[in-house]
């Protein structure tokens, strides 16, 4: 393992000395990838220990469709970061490859803004349930 992370960091100062200024794009990219997708975690983490592990959604609605929404939320969204860390992360990569994962990861992050996978618009219907069975500190 510690092989392999010196050979990548052998390339990268390879290639940073063949093309200086390409080799700085592609970090600035690499950097703004981690920055959004690490937000993202970091907020959907957030989600996890506030609403939903405790059971609790007081200002939300349905709680169920809130862990519903959370988890969708995680296995699509890692899904498309397993798939995109090669295109941005692998040192044979073009730029415009590159350039094209930080695409798609920019419009993920608009399609998650715009809440097109807020389920509670979707199932508007169902009742107001602000504490789940697994909730411990209910009284249930």
């Amino acid at each position: 393992m510690k092989q392999q992370i010196a050979t990548y960091f052998r390339e990268y100062r390879e290639n940073f000395r063949q093309k200086p200024f390409q080799t700085a794009a592609v970090l600035i990219m690499q950097i703004l990838f981690l920055l959004g997708w690490g937000l993202f975690f970091y907020y959907l983490s957030l989600q996890y220990i506030r609403y939903i592990i405790p059971g609790i959604s007081e200002p939300k609605g349905n709680i169920y469709v809130e862990t519903i929404n959370g988890v969708l939320q995680l296995i699509i969204f890692s899904y498309v970061v397993v798939k995109l860390w090669p295109l941005m992360f692998d040192n044979n990569q073009k730029l415009r490859w590159r350039f094209t994962a930080l695409l798609i990861s920019f419009l993920m992050a608009v399609a998650f803004l715009a809440d097109i996978f807020d389920v509670q618009n979707f199932l508007s219907h169902t009742p107001i349930v602000r504490n789940a069975f697994w909730c411990w500190s209910c009284g249930n």
